[in-house]
């Protein structure tokens, strides 16, 4: 006999439960592998939410920059829980320990999150068949899923996802899944329209610079003109004749300017003017070029040999030789650094385009609390699993990162501005601030050789490149 979708709610008491569930991090579930309920329904993990309506909300740790991760990531798991794209919502997961350090780079967000996110979904897909096979008195063997629902082979019963939350919130977590085969794929492999495109059209999209707050002021950061140079001596008389500017005043990477609206901010960044600002001997780029071209004409480190090029160069019926030269290249990001904030009674509340939230949450501390106070942060943290701290950073989408957004010298200034001023701050650098204060991408110079023989094909390559350490740099 077939059930209906009310008569099975009143029967399970599901009328505002919620199944949620995570896979393969530490804290996920802290219980003896079942999943658990909280106040708002029930939520025992971290990526996957399912509610009484059908929807499916996931979680997404990896920061979107344009490069479709909150269409990507939510497919792994839509995939082997076995639920159209069209019942999914997509949220930034919080900086919690749970959720490990969060930092984006490098192109690997689908490597890292192939299997676990996958592993979520088929974990809960099979929570959902035992649950419904146990209400039907069948074996799960019995039972697949298809676009969100159980169904029983032999009877024709079904039942959505969402009916069965309340049962399935009983069942244990699996200890072992088994995912899909390539073959078995009905949404990976696939050309689907990106989840994030309807508010990005409509405008409801929101950037680090949409968040609006009560009393929010703007600031933008006049930074001296020198590389490595304190801030040092500055007038800033003229960027207090700014109209809408309120106030002027150091912090430790240069002199911000606080205003009504932003476009007072920045012009008034613009009027400060640094004195005996000094950064020493300073190198041009030519110079740089030149002292490149010398050193890789020294002996340096071999990373990389196959074969003997001396005597294959021997055979070459002709040698090409060429000298590349890559200079240093801002990022350039679509939308410039900026990040909003507010810091309040110890407390700290950050918005911010990041690639790396978790730094973002230990440069914020570092300032509200000090530093003894975030490595006491982050030991209790690692100990209980748990988020202990006064920091809260959201993580908005971002106009572009490349990198760039790793750093978090800009969160570092809106708070130090918000702490100053007692109000919450929308701190946003010109395009100009934006591409002169860069972490740029090194420069190098490059020697090549190569052989071709009789019929043009390759015989020998020989490359020699000069830059700096990139492992140095990324370590300061």
């Amino acid at each position: 006999m077939s059930v209906s979708r009310r008569t099975f709610l009143k029967a399970a008491g599901a009328s505002s439960a919620v199944l949620s569930l995570g896979f393969t991090l530490p804290s996920c579930t802290r219980d003896s592998g079942h999943a658990t309920t909280a106040d708002s329904g029930f939520r025992p993990n971290i990526w996957l939410e399912i509610a009484t309506s059908g929807l499916v909300t996931i979680w997404v740790a990896e920061a979107e920059m344009g490069q479709g991760v909150y269409t990507s990531l939510p497919m792994l798991v839509a995939e082997e829980l076995d639920t159209p794209l069209s019942t999914v919502r997509v949220l930034h997961a919080p900086t919690d320990p749970a959720y490990g350090t969060q930092s984006t780079g490098g192109s690997t967000s689908i490597r890292n999150s192939w299997k676990p996110l996958r592993e979520a979904g088929a974990a809960a897909r099979a929570m959902l068949v035992d649950a419904a096979a146990k209400h039907w008195g069948v074996k799960p063997a019995a039972c697949h899923t298809d676009g969100g629902r159980v169904l029983h082979d032999a009877s024709g019963r079904k039942l959505g996802y969402g009916d069965l939350t309340t049962l399935a919130a009983k069942e244990p977590v699996p200890a072992v899944v088994t995912l899909k085969s390539p073959n078995e794929f009905k949404i990976l492999g696939r050309p689907f329209r990106r989840l994030d495109s309807p508010e990005k059209v409509d405008g409801s999209a929101k950037f680090c610079t949409d968040i609006v707050l009560p009393g929010l002021v703007y600031a933008s950061v006049a930074h001296p003109p020198v590389f490595g140079s304190p801030v040092g001596n500055f007038k800033a008389d003229d960027a207090k004749r700014v109209k809408g500017v309120r106030e002027v005043f150091a912090i430790e990477s240069g002199v911000a300017v606080v205003a009504d609206n932003s476009w007072s901010a920045m012009r008034g960044a613009r009027a400060v003017r640094f004195t005996g600002t000094g950064g020493g001997s300073l190198k041009t780029s030519h110079s740089i070029r030149d002292d490149l071209r010398s050193a890789v004409k020294r002996e340096g480190v071999v990373t990389l040999e196959s074969g003997n090029v001396a005597s294959a160069s021997s055979a070459a019926a002709r040698t090409i030789e060429a000298e590349y030269h890559l200079p240093f290249q801002a990022h350039a990001t679509m939308e410039p650094m900026g990040c909003t904030a507010v810091v309040k009674d110890g407390r700290c509340e950050v918005w911010a385009s990041t690639q790396s939230p978790t730094e973002a949450k230990n440069v914020a501390t570092r300032y509200v609390s000090g530093t003894a106070a975030r490595l006491w942060r982050q030991a209790s943290e690692k100990l209980l699993g748990q988020d202990t701290g006064n920091v809260v950073v959201h993580t908005t989408l971002l106009g572009g990162g490349f990198g760039r957004r790793l750093k978090q010298d800009y969160v570092a200034e809106v708070v130090q501005i918000s702490a100053k001023v007692g109000k919450p701050v929308r701190l946003l650098w010109s395009r100009e601030e934006d591409m002169q204060h860069d972490f740029y991408r090194s420069v190098s110079f490059h020697s090549l050789r190569a052989g071709l023989d009789a019929t043009g094909m390759p015989v020998f390559w020989h490359h020699r490149s000069a830059g700096p350490s990139i492992s140095k740099s990324a370590s300061q």
